[in-house]
């Protein structure tokens, strides 16, 4: 059975989505200059601070990357949406799949999982 989501409902993701991936990109960034040094090219050891202020920006964020992830889904999958709109929906998902990978990521790089 598919639903019709209303246009509020659009704006709501889209608008989640933006803050999802703006939070998500400034922590990825912040560890990465963080943690490679550009003039030897070589990753470098950061102080167990900044890890654990690093761990908790995450772990804050997730639940609401992941909420809005399954918000995406359900636009994708479960909707009498248009197919131009669940494209674009579509290719937002990636984006934050692809940003939920990454903090992942330096979740593990740091230790923790």
């Amino acid at each position: 059975m598919s639903t019709t989501v209303k246009q509020s409902s659009y704006r709501d993701i889209k608008q989640a989505y933006e803050k999802g991936v703006e939070q998500a990109g400034g922590i990825s960034a912040t560890y990465l200059e963080a943690t490679f040094d550009d003039k030897s090219q070589q990753f470098v050891e950061v102080d167990e601070e900044f890890e654990e202020d690093i761990l908790f920006q995450i772990n804050e964020l997730m639940p609401f990357l992941v909420a809005t992830k399954y918000r995406l889904e359900f636009i994708v999958e479960d909707t009498n949406t248009s197919e131009k709109k669940k494209r674009k929906y579509r290719n937002r998902l990636e984006d934050l799949n692809a940003y939920i990978t990454t903090l992942e990521n330096i979740k593990d790089d740091i230790g923790w999982s």
